[in-house]
């Protein structure tokens, strides 16, 4: 006999505000971090604000692994589920990208078969480029706006390289985490890019497995004195790894930091310490009851990555056009981020609410 499909209200009853609240944080970064990849004018992006959120944003990349393994239930079919989830997405956003990109050529009167075709192997391959950015080497092969749809691909495969560590026995499992943190050292230094970021998903598995093992343990149930106390232990390891090491910015292209051989271990250590932090920090503001705009926000996560650039560019092209017609209002930037933050925003809302209504409508139809 099948289970009773939960309906969409009781799903939301289950959902635990914290744990949206740190995907609305994580995705707020990513926005705040690709504003810099979208710029309007010729005044540089102001570098201050970064700075100033330098220690929130180190992990915001390990965050989404590690919450994705907090809530991870191994069920019959999880990978197919998983690929409808993130691989459907993918190829969606990637088909329309890609002919954004063949119209603006096409109106352009750049026509170029050959970089046509591989700006679709691109799609296809999944990264932003073949080389590290270390490797002295360029070859764009995303269409523009493209860039944050990597995530996708490399959870999924993360979660497939996951699984065996999940079902395995303790000394399988053992084994399992050497051999990924073994893969992870040794491909950190190859200057060539994996397809579907194979070469990361050997850490996104890594970070997975941290959530699982921060599921296990408890200890984030509820905030209490003892979920504290590890946070005040936790704080001084993660200044120390995001000081030494740096940030997590370039993950999608595998560098995890400056430490060379050392840096993915250390990266690791301060993704899982990171992702602890963010959710007592949220947990906090759930207690302070001023969670809600946050959890808000993470509901819309995959909607929010997979469109952001896409209004950032738009916003870009209209502020670039502005300036060239008002040239007196070019000092205003660096602040066009705040625009371009509050479209995105207001797209994945807007969006979300049409579908909402268009569903309601086709039910009561």
């Amino acid at each position: 006999m099948s289970e009773p499909v939960p309906s969409p209200s009781d799903r939301k009853k289950n959902r635990l505000l914290w744990v949206d609240a740190v995907k609305g944080g994580g995705i707020l970064l990513v926005l705040i971090a690709h504003t810099n990849l979208a710029k309007a004018g010729e005044n540089p992006y102001p570098d201050l604000i970064l700075q100033c959120l330098t220690y929130f944003m180190a992990c915001y990349m390990p965050l989404f692994f590690v919450i994705s393994g907090y809530t991870f239930k191994d069920k019959p079919g999880i990978l197919r589920r998983r690929a409808v989830q993130l691989l459907l997405p993918y190829a969606k956003w990637a088909l329309l990208y890609y002919a954004l990109f063949l119209a603006t050529s096409i109106f352009r009167g750049e026509i170029y078969p050959l970089y046509w075709c591989r700006m679709l192997a691109g799609s296809i391959y999944s990264r932003i480029d073949l080389f590290t950015s270390g490797a002295g080497h360029s070859l764009q092969l995303f269409p523009k706006g493209c860039e944050p749809l990597w995530f996708l691909t490399c959870l999924f495969c993360s979660y497939a390289l996951y699984l065996p560590i999940h079902r395995a026995g303790p000394r399988m499992r053992a084994a399992l985490v050497a051999a990924y943190t073994g893969a992870t050292l040794l491909v950190h230094h190859s200057p060539i890019l994996f397809p579907w970021s194979l070469d990361t998903a050997f850490a996104g598995a890594l970070f997975i497995y941290g959530g699982h093992l921060l599921a296990a343990s408890q200890i984030l149930n509820r905030l209490s004195a003892k979920s504290l106390l590890c946070a005040a232990v936790i704080l001084p390891i993660y200044v120390w790894a995001v000081k030494s090491n740096g940030g997590s910015g370039g993950m999608y292209c595998r560098e995890f930091g400056r430490l060379g051989w050392y840096a993915p271990v250390v990266f690791i250590v301060m993704g899982i310490c990171g992702s602890y932090l963010w959710c007592i920090f949220c947990q906090i503001l759930e207690k302070l009851r001023i969670v809600r705009l946050l959890s808000a926000i993470g509901e819309h996560t995959l909607l929010l990555l997979c469109s952001h650039m896409f209004i950032y560019l738009i916003v870009s092209m209209l502020a670039a056009a502005c300036f060239s017609m008002w040239p007196t209002m070019q000092k205003l930037a660096p602040f066009v981020f705040i625009i371009q933050l509050f479209a995105a925003l207001s797209f994945a809302f807007l969006w979300s609410r049409i579908k909402k209504r268009i569903a309601h409508k086709a039910s009561a139809g």
